[in-house]
């Protein structure tokens, strides 16, 4: 999957409510790519604001293999799913985070990254 290059998305997501987003995976000709045995995972850190880059801390992981990323093979699709709960637990800010997927043949691609962005929850 070397010809896929990581797009910049910014998630702005809500503090205390789920996140459901979906990100597809498709060619320069928007065709799905077949995702057959391709694992996922995805990091959220705290951003250095003075160093430019992510801190070593990782805030939250999410993978495939703890149940918050799905791999939908045939579609070329994977789905991010954070419980109200879990979110309740972030600090209203600006964080950074990436999405990789990583092949049968242990090839990882990153195929998205961005702010990951948690706005505060006013109802409780």
């Amino acid at each position: 999957m070397s010809h896929i290059r990581g797009n910049v998305h910014n998630l702005i997501v809500d503090q205390g409510s789920t996140v459901h987003q979906v990100f597809g995976i498709k060619t320069s000709a928007r065709r799905a790519i077949p995702l057959t045995d391709y694992t996922a995972r995805m990091q959220v850190r705290d951003w250095d604001s003075t160093t430019r880059d992510p801190e070593l801390v990782v805030v939250s992981e999410y993978t495939t293999e703890n149940g918050y990323l799905t791999v939908n093979e045939t579609a070329g699709t994977i789905t991010l799913l954070i419980p109200p709960a879990d979110m309740a637990d972030y600090v209203p800010k600006s964080y950074v985070y990436d999405l990789e997927v990583e092949s049968p043949t242990s090839e990882t691609t990153r195929i998205i990254q961005g702010k990951f962005i948690v706005r505060a929850e006013v109802t409780k």
